[in-house]
């Protein structure tokens, strides 16, 4: 299969890495490449959960070459990196290839009120997934470190009629995709915005003063610490009720792909062998806080008000980021979210 990955980062190169290893013809965009930069048979090793020595067809910054050789075309980039993408992708987007949001972040209705303000219709087959497939990281330009391995993610798609075509895509490379009730379980089922948030804001002064250097789940979620992300889950969770969704907790949702079997929350994060032993962000200056408040928190909590839903932790947290930084989080809801929401609850 020919397939397509934006983005050159930490799940980015993972991926791309993988699809090569398994068989598939792979095209990689990397935006950070300078000039008219062009390498065919990138090599790429991974270690850790999963090892394997490959290399990917081509990475270039060429986002028309890439664009044009998918049928499955990966955007696996931090949400606050989406619009600069949707802005080069927009041009050189067929309707033949699939568009994986990995995961989506909201940025699939941010892509819709972009294409309306262009004057263009939706792209019918984009695929929303709730997560990236490995926990992982890149150690060096050629080299990634995995940690862990989904055993199920979740897909949805704002058009239905290509769901169920787009996951047998998806599980002829890999069978860990199985569909969602719509594109609301899949954007609640993205548990960082309720583990990273709480965890980095509980553990300012330790990251300022450490620069980070300090075991971020192991030591950084002590029994207080996962009281409050138990908090913010159960209002997670109380948002999917109002929707007729059943959501797994976060507990339950690291039994099901990582195979945990503590029975308590601050248990199973503190002592996970998938996230220990990672350090904290060296600053708050972190896509735990510049991705997963605006991007995470903040749309739960505007759908909490809509749904009559209470979120007082949530708005906690992001009042708390909001005064760290000094800047309004509450401006990344794309409209469309609303429109959607009215469509399901009229």
């Amino acid at each position: 299969m020919r397939l397509s990955v934006l983005g050159g980062g930490n799940s980015g190169m993972t991926l791309a890495g993988f699809f090569s290893a398994v068989g598939h013809e792979v095209k990689l965009f990397k935006n950070s490449l300078k000039g008219q930069a062009r390498y065919e048979n990138y090599p790429v090793k991974a270690k850790g959960k999963l090892s394997f020595e490959t290399t990917i067809g081509v990475v270039t910054n060429d986002i028309e070459e890439v664009m044009g050789h998918g049928e499955i075309i990966f955007l696996s980039v931090p949400a606050y990196a989406q619009d600069v993408f949707f802005d080069k992708l927009v041009p050189f987007l067929r309707p033949e290839s699939y568009l994986c949001l990995t995961p989506d972040n909201y940025g699939g209705f941010r892509l819709i009120e972009k294409l309306r303000n262009m004057g263009k219709p939706p792209h019918q087959r984009m695929l929303s997934l709730s997560s990236v497939v490995f926990a992982c990281r890149k150690t060096s330009e050629h080299e990634v470190a995995i940690k862990g391995i989904k055993e199920e993610v979740k897909v949805a798609s704002i058009n239905n009629g290509v769901l169920m075509g787009g996951i047998k895509q998806l599980n002829a490379i890999q069978r860990i995709y199985r569909p969602s009730e719509n594109i609301f379980e899949v954007l609640l089922s993205n548990m960082n915005p309720v583990v990273h948030t709480v965890t980095t804001l509980m553990n300012a002064g330790w990251i300022e003063s450490k620069q980070g250097a300090f075991d971020f789940y192991g030591q950084g979620i002590s029994p207080s610490v996962a009281k409050v992300i138990q908090t913010i889950d159960d209002e997670r969770m109380a948002i999917g009720c109002k929707l007729d969704l059943k959501l797994t907790s976060l507990l339950e949702n690291m039994r099901i792909l990582y195979g945990i079997t503590e029975v308590d929350l601050h248990k199973a994060l503190s002592h996970s062998r998938i996230h220990t032993q990672d350090l904290a962000p060296k600053s708050l200056k972190t896509r735990y806080i510049f991705e997963d408040v605006p991007y995470g928190l903040v749309p739960m909590s505007e759908m909490g008000k809509w749904l009559r839903v209470p979120t007082p932790g949530i708005d906690s947290i992001i009042h708390l980021a909001s005064m760290v930084w000094e800047r309004n989080f509450k401006d990344s809801v794309p409209k469309e979210l609303f429109r959607y929401l009215n469509r399901l609850t009229s």
